[in-house]
């Protein structure tokens, strides 16, 4: 669906009502009880009051609107949708973590029971098949020539694991910026009857710019997540669940949303969505043109003065497109972990968004200066400085992981009785958990998926080079939570 940004764009509906009710004079006996901070502890009143004081729960006052909070927050969701070119927007304020859980359940409401999905799916898409029961099949992205990434899955791999009417759930971009083409994948699942769910968590920007990436809704998605705080000027934990064209009924989706959302959702929050639209849909072109011009200068610097590689849209394959405002610094190249060189720029006072062994990666957006983007370069320059002193760096063999076999589905698996046992002993049993080892940050197993001889040895091999391992019980891997036989 195309944008169509209107004068009332400039408008705050929410905000203002939520503002309207602290300077009415109310006196409130109702929740929270902190009665709009004079009763939150002095610490944070101190940092904090005038947020506290617009903290109230399902009241508003405004000439609009009146008292009714639904009636402004649904003004709000409105321009949001028209802002984003979304046909229904929600704001949502438990993360996009509980937008892609409400999308895997609405999608289950309507009768699919099956969805195709990138093996390197953020752990929340598996919480949401257990909830849903869909059953998984699974596609894997390329690795990227010269590069210790993988692009997306194209298109063309959903089909090959299709078997029938399905959902097809894709992340765009990925957490390094990479676009995968998605008008093709709507294409093919719309033909096949089916819907195509996008995880853009990381691209609410894209479309407000002519040089981002063209946003999943424009390419045909039936339901996008975004995490509006992520890149927008949202609180962090909001973001924004739309839908598309007419596949989805929204009674669907709001049946999903009953499981799904908070009935004491943060008006600060909802405000903080409601603000962060009405600037990116009337200065979002200025404000990231800034951005990628700080971004361009940082990437050309990095390459040029410091001799490491960035990641650049010619490294990519054709039809796949990179966010700028991304940079991915490959601190390998100068024998450097990247977690190494992350724990340097903390000290160094530079905090990156994510590190591998590999590659640091730090988000530029307009929030950002020519001050602090020469505090990105000296971290960087005083972290690769340190390079002699690194840990080991593992082989890229990391990426050669065992593809089990799904015996149950998530939600049976996890919701079954389960034991732990030794992981040497776990061949020929049901896993009853996620692990995602990081390095490569691909989930090795989830729920339902029988481990056998390679993944156990997968597992303990890996034990050396991973720096985290996220969903497993025993974050060791020592044993592992399997379904009780």
């Amino acid at each position: 669906m195309k944008r169509n940004h209107s004068m009332k764009q400039y408008e705050l509906p929410f905000f203002e009502a939520l503002a309207g009710y602290r300077e009415s004079g109310v006196v409130p006996f109702h929740t929270p009880g902190h009665k709009q901070g004079r009763g939150i502890h002095h610490a944070l009143r101190d940092k904090l009051e005038g947020a506290a004081q617009l903290d109230v729960s399902d009241v508003v006052a405004s000439q609009r609107f009146g008292d009714s909070w639904t009636r402004a927050l649904r003004a709000a969701e409105e321009l949001a949708a028209e802002a984003f070119g979304a046909r229904r927007t929600y704001f949502v304020v438990n993360g996009t973590s509980g937008a892609i859980h409400t999308m895997l359940l609405a999608a289950r409401t309507l009768g699919y029971e099956e969805v195709v999905l990138p093996r390197e799916s953020h752990i929340s898409v598996f919480a949401g098949l257990v909830l849903s029961g869909l059953r998984p099949r699974y596609v894997t992205g390329k690795r990227l020539s010269g590069w210790y990434l993988n692009a997306p899955p194209e298109p063309a791999a959903y089909e090959v694991a299709s078997a029938n009417k399905e959902v097809y759930l894709a992340t765009r971009p990925s957490y390094y910026g990479i676009a995968q083409p998605l008008g093709a994948l709507a294409d093919r699942a719309h033909r096949r009857g089916g819907l195509l769910l996008v995880d853009e968590a990381h691209g609410a920007h894209f479309g407000f710019h002519p040089h981002l990436p063209r946003p999943a809704l424009q390419c045909g998605a039936d339901l996008v997540a975004q995490s509006t705080h992520k890149v927008l000027g949202a609180f962090t934990q909001s973001s924004m669940l739309h839908v598309g064209a007419a596949r989805v009924p929204e009674h669907s989706v709001e049946r999903a949303l009953l499981c799904t959302a908070s009935t004491s959702p943060s008006g600060l929050l909802l405000a903080s969505l409601d603000a962060a639209r009405a600037q990116v849909a009337t200065d979002g072109p200025a404000l990231w043109e800034k951005a990628l011009e700080l971004a361009d200068t940082l990437r050309h610097h990095i390459v040029t003065h410091l001799g490491v590689r960035v990641l650049l849209p010619a490294d990519l394959p054709p039809g796949y497109v990179l966010d700028r405002t991304r940079l991915v610094i490959r601190t390998a190249d100068r024998g450097l972990h990247g977690v190494e060189a992350a724990r340097l720029m903390r000290q160094f006072g530079a905090q990156v968004e994510l590190a591998d062994p590999w590659h640091v990666v730090a988000l530029i957006t307009w929030g950002d200066t020519w001050e602090t983007a020469n505090r990105l370069l000296e971290a960087l320059r005083f972290s690769l400085e340190q390079a002699e002193r690194s840990r080991k760096i593992p082989a890229p063999d990391v990426w050669n992981l065992p593809r089990p076999v799904v015996r149950l589905t998530p939600r049976a698996a996890a919701l079954s009785p389960a034991e732990w046992v030794p992981l040497r002993e776990a061949a020929g049993r049901v896993s009853a958990e996620t692990i995602c080892p990081y390095p490569p940050g691909i989930p090795v197993l989830c729920p339902g998926e029988e481990i056998d001889a390679d993944t156990v040895a997968y597992l303990e091999g890996i034990r050396e080079t991973a720096f985290e391992v996220r969903g497993a019980s025993d974050p060791t891997l020592q044993k592992v939570l399997v379904v009780r036989e």
